[in-house]
């Protein structure tokens, strides 16, 4: 059954942030770099939902390949919750308090 993903506020302001960080630090090329690895992740998370790691109370985290950042996300019966998406050396507790 494929379920589609939804990004949480959190995750949308996540991704917004770093995508602005990157954009600052070196232009439009690396943001919109770090924007197609983060779509890469989440094409892989709907089609194979299962397959990544899980963290804390059936929460996964999904791996970016190319930058330093992690997708928390939870399955649900309709639908693909990405929680967060955080940076690798961010404080765990941020995305523990989310995970319901």
């Amino acid at each position: 059954m494929f379920r589609s993903a939804v990004l949480a506020e959190e995750a949308s302001c996540d991704i917004d942030g770093a995508t602005s960080w990157h954009e600052s630090q070196s232009g439009a090329a690396l943001a919109n770099a770090f924007l197609d690895d983060v779509l890469n992740v989440i094409d892989r998370i709907e089609r194979f939902p299962g397959m990544h790691t899980p963290v804390h109370r059936g929460a996964r985290r999904a791996y970016l390949r190319r930058f330093p950042y992690t997708l928390l996300y939870q399955t649900r019966r309709d639908r693909i919750e990405i929680l967060r998406c955080l940076h690798l050396h961010s404080d765990p507790r941020l995305w523990r308090l989310r995970v319901t």
